[in-house]
């Protein structure tokens, strides 16, 4: 299996990406894709004319030949997190997607296995890759709300005349405004009640997540709900940003936005969106690489042009050793990623491996099989199979 790690490519990136490039970007990363991503293909949808094909539909249905399915991740809904966590769950914010519905069975061991099934975002996916374009838009109103299309950016300006700053200019000087508005220094109680104002966690419901703050101690609020914290600097920053004329009333901008909330759940983040390229330092981790589409766009081309040149005899050790990582003798935005994420990459990278042993496969085949009998006695009794 290719040394991957998680990148979020929103929609521009892809679309530029040739059948072949995106090819080795599927090899070389595992591409977490978010709800927001299929937001912006259904709007594509509902666009009269097609900027590849002469068709929306024939642009949609293009753009999906270009997934892998198999080395992608389909990202749990960002909204639907905020209110996990809120209720308890917790869930890591250092690269790693967070999946849907991750179900937990008991190994006859002792131990425990995840599992996961299909996903309501996997039926958008399959109806997508399908071309039943209808389904995949019905699917994903199971699973989206759709608040974004009703937000009036004239109106934010006109209504928040009120809290302008004429020092809020960039967007460094916004978050600061944010930070001082969201985050007051010895005021955990009050900073986690204002979190869930801001992005309209119920009343009735903040009892309850105030109740087990103070069961848990009452730690740090940012350590006892990092993942809302991160929503509501979010929310804060937007309509800030949008008074201040620091990002522009483009409808459009609302969904690149939401782009961001995926950040905690990837290393890399590539875009052709100039909102993104502005707005990334802002928000990203000091772990965190941004890849513009053009870069991105030349890279995987330069790479897809080396293998496709390699002799036949490399070729035939198969791509998961010629490979396994990106050309060691290459410079360019993706080694640059693997420098940052993965320093030591280049150490004997690409390299034939040693032969399996059978003996050993064998024992790993004995080790999983209890775990995957328990798996289908776990599908069994929820009527799956």
């Amino acid at each position: 299996m290719p040394n991957f790690f998680s990148i979020i490519v929103d929609k521009s990136a892809l679309q530029a990406l040739t059948a072949h490039e995106a090819e080795w970007l599927f090899h070389h990363f595992r591409v977490n894709v978010p709800p927001v991503f299929f937001a912006e293909l259904l709007g594509d949808l509902k666009k009269e004319k097609g900027f590849s094909t002469g068709t929306a539909a024939g642009d949609v249905k293009m753009l999906s030949s270009k997934i892998e399915s198999a080395f992608i991740d389909l990202n749990a809904d960002a909204h639907a997190l905020v209110v996990m966590e809120l209720k308890g769950a917790t869930f890591p914010l250092d690269g790693r997607p967070v999946l849907e519905r991750v179900e937990y069975i008991r190994d006859p061991r002792g131990g425990f296995g995840a599992y996961i099934d299909q996903t309501p975002m996997q039926r958008v996916m399959d109806r997508w890759q399908a071309g039943d374009f209808k389904g995949m838009e019905e699917a994903f109103a199971k699973v989206w709300r759709d608040q974004l299309a009703a937000i009036d950016l004239q109106k934010i300006i006109a209504s928040t005349k009120h809290v302008r700053d004429k020092s809020c200019d960039t967007p460094q000087a916004v978050m600061k405004f944010v930070n001082w508005i969201l985050f007051k220094p010895n005021q955990n109680y009050a900073n986690l009640v204002r979190w869930m104002d801001t992005i309209g966690f119920p009343s009735n419901l903040q009892k309850e997540v105030v109740a087990r703050w103070k069961a848990s101690g009452r730690p740090p609020s940012g350590e006892f709900a990092p993942y809302t914290a991160h929503a509501a600097r979010l929310e804060v920053f937007f309509y800030l940003a949008v008074a201040h004329h620091v990002i522009s009333t483009r409808s459009s901008n609302r969904i690149d936005m939401e782009y961001f909330m995926y950040l905690p759940f990837t290393r890399v983040f590539a875009s052709s969106d100039k909102l993104h390229a502005d707005l990334f330092p802002v928000f990203a981790r000091e772990d965190q690489v941004f890849i513009s589409g053009a870069d991105l766009k030349a890279s995987l081309a330069e790479m897809a042009d080396y293998y496709d040149q390699m002799a036949e005899e490399k070729k035939s050790e198969g791509s998961f050793t010629y490979a396994d990582y990106p050309p060691v003798h290459m410079d360019n935005a993706v080694t640059k990623a693997y420098d940052k994420v993965m320093p030591n990459w280049r150490d004997g990278a690409n390299q034939p491996r040693p032969p399996r042993d059978p003996e050993a496969d064998k024992k790993i085949l004995e080790h999983l099989r209890p775990m995957m009998d328990a798996i289908k006695a776990h599908n069994r009794r929820m009527g799956r199979e």
